[in-house]
């Protein structure tokens, strides 16, 4: 039993094998990172672009590291998903899986949502900015 597991081990493991596999493989990883490569200019566009527009409009500090964040997670995240897609990894069977996630996590956690809600909308209201000094029960 053990010689036929190291003779499956042997053929597995063969250097020739292995090179094959790895020749075989090599365009699929060499378009992956180009295409994440391009996806991260863009990330880098749009967060120049993002920071003029912001300072233009003289928007919050804190709502532009808000948009900043998003715009990262969202274009970066897209490019992460495309460059899987190069390697020939089915992604809509992980899209269609973060999207239960998100669905199961969303009923487990209502009333963390909520709050989070209330959160952004007091954000986006703005009733105070960094630095105000905020008196709640007649504490700082």
């Amino acid at each position: 039993m053990t010689a036929r597991v190291i003779a499956s081990l042997q053929a597995r493991f063969d250097p020739d094998v292995i090179a094959k596999w790895l020749i075989s493989i090599t365009p699929g990883v060499i378009s992956a990172i180009i295409t994440f490569l391009i996806f991260w200019l863009i990330f880098l566009l749009f967060l120049r672009i993002m920071n003029f527009a912001m300072k233009k409009a003289n928007l919050d500090q804190t709502l532009s590291v808000f948009f900043a964040d998003l715009l990262k997670y969202v274009v970066l995240g897209s490019g992460l998903l495309a460059s899987l897609s190069e390697l020939g990894i089915n992604t809509s069977s992980i899209i269609a899986s973060l999207g239960v996630a998100g669905l199961t996590i969303g009923f487990a956690a209502k009333d963390t949502l909520s709050n989070l809600m209330s959160g952004l909308f007091i954000f986006w209201d703005r009733p105070f900015s960094v630095g105000d000094i905020v008196i709640i029960a007649g504490q700082y």
